[in-house]
């Protein structure tokens, strides 16, 4: 800082000492005070632990309260823990567990035991008329002291209160979702990430678990390797990094990173997510490829087709043929029959049996001895859909052969000798009932 700073500093405090005299005796009346004070309790603390006098403790003790004394005090709130007819309000503890701003400074939040997270109105403190929001969670089997984090937007509020958290919506005050069970131990911090898509907890358990902040369900395993009580975390601005305090006198710093943890779950699962998994986890998603590199389920392919078909209802021809290829680019490179197969079938009867055949003929040619035959009948359907009747035909027919040897004759085989003798007779078997049969077994 520049001596002219510092001197415009000091001008400043004169003239507001000449303004109001009171402001000369307060600056040391308060200061002495405190240092007279402090005097004494560094000597009794100094008894404690030594038979000397240590003047350096007290110097010590009256420099820190100096730095703290010199600063303005805007105001001072004191709440007291809620009295009332309740049977649940029996935490009468007044400590503040946690304190903190909204992202636009116009509302401060603290929790504190007696089950209380409140919420004050900045403008109203400043006009001396307060607008206090109120959320009380109580368990009867918990100490009901409150920790709180808000969002890096605002917008939403995790509460934990002893081994559970929850996360509430910052202005309704309602919980979002389902309660996150885990720790084993009573939970001692908490940290959302930048977009406020993860939220960490950390426990007395010494363990850090990660949670999904919209659907509430947990994140990968626990991470490990304090051996005491985790004091404090937190996640880096970029998102990326989590860092851990422990009473073990360790910091512990973790990858979070979405990405990385995906290649790890690919490298681990070597599969795609099914249909079933996808809704459970992603329900608001359309279907894409988790691990590009890896096997998807026929499940997976399904839910494409499935897509693309919605959108051709639609009449949005191109948004379907766009999404069948994309599921092209995905399947083909990777070589799997089985994904080849149901790319070809599923396609076939969502309409797109022109487009999949790519598809058809690689599962074909991938296919081992013992799935041949049902490969081909997948191939033969998108043969009859195009026009390509004599090699449907053939296809088909080859199905019925491999039928007739394996027991499927009667449940399958005699079915496709029937669209054969529609297609020698020129008809077309393939009506719409027949599709949403075969989709819908």
């Amino acid at each position: 800082m520049s001596m002219t700073r510092v001197y415009a500093i000091f001008l400043r405090q004169v003239f507001l000492i000449k303004s109001n005299p009171t402001r000369f005796a307060t600056i040391f009346l308060w200061v002495i005070v405190d240092i007279i004070q402090w005097c004494f309790i560094s000597e009794y603390l100094g008894s404690l632990g030594q038979s000397t006098f240590s003047f350096i403790t007290v110097i010590l003790g009256a420099i820190i309260l100096w730095e703290f004394v010199t600063r303005t005090r805007f105001r001072e709130l004191q709440f007291s823990s809620p009295m009332s007819a309740d049977p649940l309000d029996l935490d009468f503890d007044k400590t503040i567990i946690s304190v903190g701003f909204s992202p636009d400074s116009a509302t401060l939040f603290f929790s504190m035991g007696a089950v209380i997270t409140r919420f004050i109105d900045i403008a109203g403190l400043e006009s001396g008329n307060d607008s206090v929001r109120q959320l009380k969670w109580t368990q009867l089997s918990a100490t009901n002291d409150i920790i709180a984090k808000l969002s890096s937007d605002g917008k939403m509020m995790a509460l934990a209160n002893t081994m559970d958290v929850r996360i509430y919506d910052a202005i309704s005050l309602q919980m979002v979702g389902l309660p996150m069970y885990g720790h084993t131990d009573l939970v001692s911090g908490l940290a959302f990430s930048p977009d406020g898509s993860l939220l960490a907890s950390s426990s007395q358990d010494a363990t850090v678990r990660l949670w999904d902040a919209v659907t509430a369900q947990s994140v990968g395993l626990p991470l490990t390797g304090h051996t005491l009580w985790i004091s404090s975390l937190e996640i880096s601005p970029d998102g990326r990094w989590l860092a851990s305090a422990s009473a073990d006198q360790t910091i512990r710093v973790w990858d979070i990173s979405v990405q990385d943890w995906q290649t790890l779950a690919c490298q681990l699962v070597r599969r795609n997510l099914s249909d079933s998994e996808w809704q459970q986890f992603l329900p608001n998603e359309p279907y894409y490829l988790t691990c590009p590199d890896q096997p998807i389920s026929q499940s997976g392919v399904l839910q494409i087709t499935a897509l693309a078909h919605t959108q051709l209802e639609k009449g949005k021809a191109d948004e379907a043929k766009a999404i069948i290829q994309e599921a092209l680019d995905w399947i083909l490179p990777l070589e799997d029959a089985l994904a080849d197969n149901s790319l070809c079938w599923f396609g076939s009867l969502d309409g797109f049996a022109d487009q999949v055949m790519p598809a058809c003929e690689g599962a074909v040619s991938l296919a081992p001895a013992s799935q041949v035959a049902g490969f081909r009948d997948s191939r033969g359907l998108a043969l009859g859909l195009t026009g390509q009747t004599d090699k449907a035909i053939k296809d088909f027919q080859a199905f019925v052969d491999w039928s007739k040897q394996n027991g499927y004759y009667d449940t399958d085989g005699r079915q496709r000798e029937e669209w054969i003798a529609a297609l020698e007779r020129g008809e077309n078997p393939f009506d719409q009932q027949l599709l949403q049969s075969l989709r819908n077994p």
